[in-house]
């Protein structure tokens, strides 16, 4: 996340349940007209020698088979192939009417960057129309009205805690059986059930390093007690060795004197 940070690139988690409706590589073209073009598209009766991709896509499988990959011939043959017809694939189906209907139709940009060459402002209507249920009037005028608020909430901490949620009145969500579900005790340690967040800001980045250096803090300490249970299991081990060879040394004297009791007080008789 530094990385990215220092690339300026932003690093956004998308709401798991909400990604189909909500997150504009799954509603473009793009990868539906992949699909549709690569039944038509591939070089598997090419000699790699006359196609210069497929070269270095065979010369890239076969260092790795040498530091120990395996594969079938089957799988190798399948993979080849659909790397090597990737570029002309993405040429074909990735183009900007593909691409931005996507961000339209989740509302990010407005319906008129379909026909401009710039990008317009995010549509708040459309946003709301992504929810798969009704939205009630009150609702409606809730967001609009919370909006302003939400948005520093977010450009500060990356996230709109729930909490936050909670406190402008927004509806707990619900659980397929219609039971609301309470979002107040979940974590960055459990981040794929939280909502939308920036994962890069400040905020998110402390956040995340805490709960490392805690979970480091819990394995260091979880290491030090089992060292000391092995270091308390030798020293038990070492007591009871010598007690038992105490025993061992107390029972061999033992048995020499009733072997020679033994012998001593009996005769041929008593082994008939």
């Amino acid at each position: 996340m530094e990385l990215y940070k220092e690339m300026k690139i932003c690093a956004n988690k998308q709401s798991a349940v909400r990604s189909a409706t909500e997150q504009a590589a799954d509603l473009a073209n793009v990868f539906k007209d992949q699909h549709a073009v690569q039944r038509m598209t591939t070089v598997e009766n090419v000699d790699a020698s006359n196609c210069p991709i497929k070269k270095r896509v065979v010369q890239g499988f076969q260092e790795m088979s040498n530091k120990g990959l395996r594969l079938n011939l089957t799988r190798k043959d399948a993979l080849i192939d659909f790397l090597s017809c990737l570029p002309e694939r993405l040429t074909k189906t990735s183009t900007r009417s593909k691409i931005v209907p996507g961000f339209v139709s989740n509302g990010l940009v407005g319906d008129e960057a379909k026909h401009a060459s710039k990008f317009a402002f995010p549509d708040f209507d459309i946003m709301l129309d992504t929810v798969r249920r009704k939205v009630s009037k009150e609702e409606h005028n809730l967001c609009k009205q919370t909006f302003p608020e939400l948005l520093l909430h977010g450009l500060k901490l990356g996230e709109v805690e729930e909490q936050e949620h909670n406190r402008l009145g927004y509806p707990m969500d619900k659980d397929p059986c219609g039971q609301e579900i309470s979002k107040d005790k979940i974590t960055v340690k459990q981040e794929c059930r939280q909502r939308a967040k920036c994962m890069n800001k400040d905020y998110q980045i402390e956040q995340r390093h805490a709960t490392m250096s805690l979970t480091h803090a819990e394995q260091e300490r979880k290491e030090g007690r089992n060292v000391n249970r092995y270091h308390k299991l030798v020293e038990e081990s070492k007591v009871c060795a010598a007690k038992l060879e105490g025993l061992l040394h107390d029972s061999d004297d033992l048995f020499e004197r009733i072997s020679t009791s033994v012998q001593h007080h009996s005769s041929l008789h008593s082994f008939m």
